[in-house]
């Protein structure tokens, strides 16, 4: 043998050396089918070491957004004069009163306008039957 190769390998027959290549292979192609295992294991272990900083963070945001919701609570229930609910209801209650108004404005309005009509024609015909005057309002003569 050469020179360059060790003297374990030396001692090594055909028949060891292609069990060994043999052996090697089986070790190659089982660790090419673990190896997906694997990496979801060193994912798991890397999630795991980053949880309680991911638990500090989602208590403290869960905190702030409570906070936030009882500042929005406080806004939307009535309490008496001062929060947005109670000025959206004290508008309610004003538009109201106008609605009730501008509907009495319009039944008002109404009638009047017919009650015009009326006038109108009554003061149609008895312009027809009255005789006619000139500038000074003395009657003339009809044709």
């Amino acid at each position: 043998m050469p020179d360059w190769v060790p003297e374990w390998l030396q001692a090594l027959t055909l028949g060891e050396i292609a069990l060994w290549a043999v052996a090697v292979a089986a070790a190659l192609t089982g660790l090419r089918k673990v190896w997906p295992s694997v990496k979801a294991f060193g994912v798991f272990v890397s999630a795991l070491s980053e949880l309680p900083q991911f638990m500090a963070d989602t208590r403290a945001h869960a905190a702030t957004t409570t906070a936030t919701l009882a500042a929005v609570k406080h806004e939307v229930l009535p309490n008496h004069g001062g929060s947005l609910r109670d000025v959206v209801d004290r508008g309610e209650a004003v538009t109201g009163g106008i609605v009730s108004d501008v509907a009495e404005l319009k039944a008002e309005v109404k009638t009047l306008s017919e009650k015009l009509g009326k006038d109108h024609t009554r003061l149609a015909v008895l312009e027809e039957r009255t005789q006619p005057r000139d500038a000074q309002g003395r009657f003339t003569k009809g044709e």
